[in-house]
């Protein structure tokens, strides 16, 4: 397992405050990305710190995407 780089944290936090997909989608690859191991066996790609910042990262992202078209959606 690897940590994430920090600019890969920086973009998908940004992303994610400002309501965009990339956010949403960096903070889910961080969470969710497996790489293979030995004997055919996967484990995940990045470590505990990593995927623990992506989780929270997808749920804000969603959040702010959410208000962001009710809001645009009310005109």
């Amino acid at each position: 397992m690897k940590k994430a780089s920090a600019w890969l944290l920086v973009i998908g936090w940004v992303s994610a405050a400002l309501g965009g997909l990339v956010g949403i989608f960096i903070g889910g690859y961080l969470a969710s990305a497996k790489a293979p191991a030995g004997g055919g066996e996967t484990t995940f790609k990045y470590d505990d710190y990593s995927r623990k910042q992506g989780i929270p990262m997808v749920i804000i992202g969603l959040m702010v995407f959410a208000l962001g078209a009710w809001l645009r959606a009310r005109g």
